[in-house]
């Protein structure tokens, strides 16, 4: 048996695009508004904050996002733009300075079949 694991770090522009994607394609709720910047937060429950443009005066208003939420907005961003993901994979997110990486693990059969 043969363990693949793949790592996908997104940082930055990757990561902004795909929280704007999920929120254009409704994969999450909230305002179809650019976002601004984002955090990784030491906030329990939170995994990553960003922060959506708003009109004056307001200015950028917080959304916080759980685990489960980001996961699905990553996986949503690498289908929308043909990164593979292995849907039988073992998916796990963690926060790397101010990066979310994504590691899938999949084992592989080699035995031939009879």
């Amino acid at each position: 048996m043969i363990i693949e694991t793949r790592r996908l770090a997104f940082t930055d522009d990757s990561l902004i695009d795909a929280v704007t994607v999920a929120l254009g394609s409704g994969v999450i709720k909230g305002p179809r508004v650019p976002v601004v910047r984002y955090e990784i937060p030491d906030v329990e429950g939170v995994m990553l904050r960003v922060m959506l443009k708003q009109p004056p005066p307001l200015g950028p208003q917080p959304m916080d996002l759980t685990m489960a939420q980001v996961a699905a907005i990553l996986i949503n961003y690498c289908r929308f733009r043909r990164i593979p993901v292995p849907r039988a994979g073992k998916k796990k997110l963690a926060a790397q300075g101010n990066a979310i990486i994504l590691s899938i693990t999949q084992e592989l059969d080699t035995r031939k079949a009879a």
